[in-house]
């Protein structure tokens, strides 16, 4: 599904367990990041999806930001994971770093999914309860 027509969806369904988080610096969105049951839908895990942050804001802390509020949504499901996937490392390598700098694992690979030699990567976190 493109990403325009998940964010539409969202905005105008609801859905009590998906959520779309939105940053904003002075009235302008400069990053967004979702969560779902995803592709694999568990009682304990969430999917994060598309998080994009606005070039100009990087390295500013914004994406960790957008992953408290999606790992703070998922808690209050009662989820024990948030689960993701990312491309080739090679060529991602920035979101990978990114990704286990955050606590996050590479549980599993399908290899060639987009074509050769780009692999599809699943991560996971498993989420602490914070006292």
């Amino acid at each position: 599904m493109a990403a325009q027509a998940q964010f539409t969806r969202e905005f105008e369904e609801k859905p009590c367990d998906e959520a779309r988080f939105v940053a904003d610096y002075a009235g302008v969105v400069i990053g967004t990041m979702g969560c779902s049951r995803g592709p694999i839908p568990s009682k304990l895990a969430l999917w994060a999806d598309w998080l994009v942050v606005d070039k100009r804001f990087r390295r500013q802390n914004v994406a960790t930001l957008l992953y408290k509020n999606v790992e703070n949504f998922a808690m209050t499901l009662g989820k024990k994971y948030l689960c993701l996937d990312v491309g080739n490392i090679d060529a991602q390598r920035a979101a990978y770093a990114f990704h286990f700098r955050n606590g996050f694992q590479i549980v599993g690979q399908i290899p060639d999914y987009w074509g050769e030699l780009q692999h599809l990567n699943i991560m996971t976190k498993y989420l602490a309860k914070k006292d």
